[in-house]
């Protein structure tokens, strides 16, 4: 079982799918990249369109690899939903009866048939959670990555930033400028990335 409880709240999935959408945009070829950049200047490192390219192609990946993990996540929602309509019944039957075995007089006889009944009921349904757990935490992972990637192509992007103010190719600039703006780097998700802040599945049916 999870050790403590993360939350990915409805905001962080509108963040997400904002990013993700402008990410899968990006060119993935460099005279694409050149096209987009509006220069083909390699003279000033850092700025290169070889460099930029290397970012966007990053962040292009990064974005087509949330498709999959929104997918996963949908997957363990629904795996959950099921394991409690599976469950949840009988746990709250078991429950009664051990309710009513502790209420009993202690001289009364021990009910063998209702005590496998609870064991039945809290084996299974432990079972079956211990299983879709690992499924969760392998979910997580994949959740952690991607926000890994995107506090690495934030970072990518204000080393390009720093040499705004030392550049005088107005197109550089632009460009630079729409960057930062289309990715907000400063909005809920990002900040919640780059200071290490929690994102996980909790929650999901309120936010996918």
């Amino acid at each position: 079982m999870s050790s403590r409880t993360e939350i990915l709240t409805q905001t962080d999935i509108v963040d997400i799918k904002k990013y993700q959408r402008y990410a899968v945009l990006m060119p993935t070829k460099v005279e694409d990249t050149i096209a987009c950049l509006g220069y083909d200047d390699s003279s000033i490192e850092g700025l290169t369109p070889e460099s930029f390219n290397d970012l966007f192609f990053s962040i292009n990946n990064n974005g087509r690899y949330w498709i999959q993990v929104e997918k996963i996540f949908k997957e363990r929602f629904d795996a959950m939903t099921e394991l409690h309509a599976k469950y949840g019944p009988g746990l709250l039957e078991a429950l009664k009866l051990a309710e009513e075995m502790m209420d009993a007089p202690p001289e009364d006889p021990i009910d063998s048939a209702k005590v496998q009944q609870i064991y039945q009921a809290v084996h299974d349904y432990w079972y079956d959670l211990i299983y879709e757990e690992t499924k969760n935490h392998t979910t997580i992972e994949k959740l952690n990555q991607f926000k890994s990637q995107i506090v690495e192509n934030s970072a990518e992007l204000d080393k390009k930033l720093d040499f705004i103010d030392a550049i005088s190719n107005e197109n550089i600039k632009s460009c630079l400028l729409k960057l930062t703006d289309d990715f907000n780097l400063h909005d809920h998700l990002f900040h919640r990335c780059r200071n290490g802040l929690p994102i996980t599945l909790d929650s999901v049916d309120h936010a996918i």
